[in-house]
């Protein structure tokens, strides 16, 4: 939000000040405005990188019939839609992690009941 104008009268106490800092020759807003600015833009659009990459694997995961398995020691499984309670437990005890959608872990610990009809 920008201030609203300053009258003559504030304009000239600000130049008379000497806490005036130098900024108030210099046109535009003050350096620390437009970081803060930028950083927030960045981070904005770092967070749609990984909201569009999150969207993308759960469709693949609902064109793949509701689980999507990838990677080859590691592996990271996503689900179309939450999965029951037995099988997030057995996840867990398979030493599976929750990570930005979905689970992480080894495929030798892949439960069998997660691992279907998968390689």
């Amino acid at each position: 939000r920008l201030a609203p104008p300053l009258t003559e009268k504030e304009k000239a106490e600000l130049l008379s000040l000497a806490r005036a800092w130098g900024n108030v020759y210099k046109p535009g807003y003050p350096p620390y405005h437009l970081s803060n600015l930028n950083g927030r833009i960045r981070a904005d659009r770092e967070r749609l990188k990984a909201i569009t990459a999150r969207a993308a694997r759960t469709e693949q995961a609902e064109a793949s019939g509701g689980v999507l398995i990838e990677g080859d020691d590691w592996i990271r499984v996503t689900f179309a839609e939450r999965p029951a309670y037995p099988i997030i437990d057995a996840l867990k005890a398979a030493g599976f992690m929750w990570m930005k959608g979905s689970w992480i872990g080894k495929r030798d610990a892949l439960p069998e009941t997660v691992r279907g009809d998968q390689p």
